[in-house]
């Protein structure tokens, strides 16, 4: 059954874009309407024939058996009038469409009257057996003729769909008219728009849904957060494809451990590289670190304790310290302007480290100490024969 239901809704599809070569510019015919009862039927028929059905009575051709009346009282025309009754509608169906793409007024909305059509299909029920699905892919031949998506009524749908048929029997077309008009605009949100969009197109959730993911499951990592997404002053949550194929491969992935922070301090700058604004050096034992402020001034810091700084707050919001390739230590401006000169270079530092003492001290590739800041917190960096402890010297 589904793969000749497959095959006869590809070929409807077709239509919209290559009429076939009988088509002869009418909205649908009367052979058209048995191909695609044939197409739909043929496979399960097949396996599996209707047990009351005559040779004659084959996928594509009319009943030959009358049908008692459905559950609500909906009676069938007698099997003799089918082929008159088809005919009639499908002239029906072929004015209408004329009527649509002329843009002529119609008595009732578009939609509505597509409902009408298709109700007096069903009521006609010219096949012994799937004329549900032959009259659901017939009105899809319209839709798409006429420039519109095909609809699809899903199964948990069913229900739904033939109660709006019984209220059609009673000549109540609104609520047909409404469920088709509901599935054309599904269709239009979840296949056309996101093709014609493109992939970073902010479209309706709905139009992003998939095998993979609902549209429910969608708006809940919308409205959790987890989803590139946001919600229309009209209550529709919307967002891309990019965004949804970067969800899905995000959704499964384990979460990363948050970082140690201990992990993530650092004790050593080197040579060409800088210490910003908002950026710390911390010793080994995470006790003592080494702050470049966002307010300009440069900091050693134990905890909320001030062990020593370099009296410059104020004067830039973009200060840093450089320690340059030739081994020399700078505080400077933003604009690269010297505030502070270590007078560092040329002793063969390759490390600055910030050590649990307090002091900065610059080291050179064996290990030596080379360079020891001022600063005493009780312990003192022992220099070798020809090092100096050399003093700062404010240039601004």
């Amino acid at each position: 059954m589904v793969d000749g239901y497959a095959k006869a809704a590809q070929w409807v599809y077709e239509q919209a874009l290559q009429p076939g070569d009988w088509h002869d510019g009418r909205l649908v015919t009367m052979a058209e309407v048995r191909h695609v009862h044939s197409l739909a039927l043929t496979p399960v028929w097949d396996v599996a024939p209707h047990p009351d059905a005559t040779d004659r009575e084959r996928p594509g051709s009319f009943r030959e058996h009358d049908i008692e009346p459905f559950g609500a009282g909906m009676q069938p025309p007698s099997w003799t009038l089918v082929a008159a009754h088809v005919q009639q509608w499908a002239e029906d169906a072929c004015a209408t469409g004329a009527k649509i793409l002329a843009g002529t007024d119609l008595e009732c909305h578009v939609v509505e009257e597509l409902a009408r059509l298709h109700n007096q299909f069903e009521r006609v029920h010219p096949f012994i057996d799937g004329n549900g699905r032959a009259g659901r892919l017939v009105l899809n031949l319209a839709l798409v003729r006429l420039g519109y998506p095909p609809v699809i009524i899903f199964r948990q749908h069913r229900d739904q769909y033939l109660t709006a048929m019984q209220r059609a029997d009673e000549g109540d077309y609104g609520r047909l008219a409404e469920l088709i008009a509901r599935s054309i605009i599904d269709n239009l949100e979840r296949f056309i728009v996101p093709n014609i969009a493109g992939p970073a197109r902010m479209v309706p959730l709905a139009a992003l849904a998939d095998k993979d993911i609902t549209a429910v499951a969608l708006r809940q990592a919308a409205q959790r957060g987890r989803l590139e997404a946001e919600r229309g002053a009209d209550g529709v949550w919307r967002s891309s494809r990019f965004a949804v194929d970067a969800y899905k491969k995000a959704r499964h992935q384990r979460k990363p451990a948050p970082p140690d922070p201990a992990k993530e301090r650092t004790d050593k700058l080197y040579p060409g590289q800088r210490l910003s604004a908002g950026e710390s050096l911390w010793s080994d034992d995470g006790k003592i670190r080494l702050d470049m402020r966002r307010d300009g001034n440069l900091v050693v810091a134990q905890g909320t304790d001030i062990l020593w700084d370099s009296m410059t707050a104020q004067t830039g919001n973009a200060n840093y310290l450089d320690f340059r390739p030739d081994g020399n230590l700078l505080l400077c401006k933003g604009d690269g302007t010297p505030i502070i000169d270590w007078r560092a270079a040329g002793m063969g530092g390759h490390v600055l480290v910030t050590q649990s003492d307090g002091n900065l001290a610059v080291y050179s590739p064996s290990g030596l100490p080379v360079w020891a800041s001022d600063r005493l917190t009780g312990g003192r960096v022992v220099l070798v024969h020809g090092q100096v402890r050399a003093k700062p010297v404010r240039l601004i």
